[in-house]
């Protein structure tokens, strides 16, 4: 089941790279190229990571005193790391984080 699934994801990636390239070079480009791009995972997805600030939500990237720019990238570490150890392995089993000055300006 779950390899049809997936299959079909990436049939659908290819399909739509397909008609892209037809579309803007009339079927022009290699089949290399094309599932270069189609199958670029980095492509897929795209995450932004905003803050709640004066009653809106503005960018991570905008004015913000240096502690809160490192809890608004830790923050979204932590909560990916928490997920992924929360599917497998056994309950008991310690899970280990090493950072790298995650802290600094904390």
């Amino acid at each position: 089941q779950d390899r049809k699934v997936v299959g079909a994801m990436l049939q659908t990636r290819i399909s739509g790279e397909r008609a892209r390239v037809d579309a803007e070079s009339g079927g022009g480009g290699s089949l290399l190229e094309m599932l270069g791009r189609a199958l670029d995972y980095r492509r897929w997805h795209r995450f932004r990571v905003l803050r709640w600030q004066d009653g809106q939500w503005r960018p991570l990237s905008g004015p913000a005193s240096s502690g809160e720019r490192a809890l608004g990238l830790t923050v979204p570490l932590f909560a990916a790391v928490s997920s992924f150890y929360r599917h497998g392995g056994s309950p008991h089993a310690p899970r280990l984080v090493l950072l790298a000055a995650a802290f600094a300006g904390i």
